[in-house]
């Protein structure tokens, strides 16, 4: 694994070339500081961006509308649709909804059995959610604004402590923080299958092109799999 960016990240934006991430670090003061940066695996270098910049590729053009709108603009997920709808979780049980012009058309609580949700990442016109104290992940219609699926949970589970799913075609890549495992779960088969194992505390996986990034609570790292167990 090589490492790409350092510990104390709190917020992952990937885009085409690389990924935006959020660093925060604690003031003498005892009040804490966010700074913005830029990694870019085609050129291997990681400039500073502005909390602009940053807020313009997490939300779209209409991030000053979605800005205005929400509590907290870092710790949020945030799904793009097709049409350019725009749906923010905000981790408390609240999401809210946005038009192609940022105009909120929908914001209220979701909850899965008084769980919060969290990792949203679309599927079409729906969304997949994990719901970490369920140990299961869920399948939502904002349309129907109601749950379809659930996939986990009860006795015998495949994931444990769900944060955070990311979708590449067909697959659900879902992070587990009780196990520091990733599992793979095909939304056309309806099978999950494990994927890869750490040895620290594991918070989020995605790809950018064919790059794979783990983040750990030591930093985000690009994998090469000479030194991470597969698990089949």
């Amino acid at each position: 694994m090589k490492k790409v960016a350092p510990g104390r990240v709190i917020d992952i934006t990937p885009f085409s070339e690389g990924f935006l991430y959020v660093v925060e670090d604690k003031l003498p003061d005892g009040t804490y500081k966010a700074s913005f940066y830029s990694y870019n695996h085609l050129t291997l270098n990681t400039t500073a961006v502005t909390r602009v910049e940053y807020q313009k590729y997490k939300f779209g053009f209409a991030y000053e509308e979605i800005v205005k709108e929400i509590v907290d603009y870092i710790f949020c997920d945030v799904c793009k649709f097709s049409d350019n709808t725009v749906l923010v979780n905000s981790h408390d049980g609240y999401i809210s909804v946005f038009d192609n012009q940022g105009k909120l058309t929908f914001d209220g609580e979701i909850l899965y059995k008084n769980a919060n949700l969290s990792g949203a990442c679309v599927d079409n016109d729906t969304l997949w959610f994990a719901v970490k104290d369920k140990n299961c992940i869920i399948n939502y219609s904002p349309l129907k604004r109601k749950i379809l699926t659930r996939i986990g949970g009860g006795i015998n589970t495949g994931f444990a402590g769900p944060v955070n799913i990311f979708k590449r075609d067909n697959y659900l890549y879902v992070s587990n923080s009780h196990n520091n495992s990733i599992r793979v779960f095909n939304t056309d088969t309806l099978v999950a299958n494990g994927y890869l194992k750490f040895k620290e505390e594991l918070k989020n996986f995605f790809k950018v092109g064919t790059i794979e990034y783990v983040h750990l609570t030591s930093g985000i790292y690009a994998l090469d799999y000479t030194d991470i167990p597969r698990l089949d």
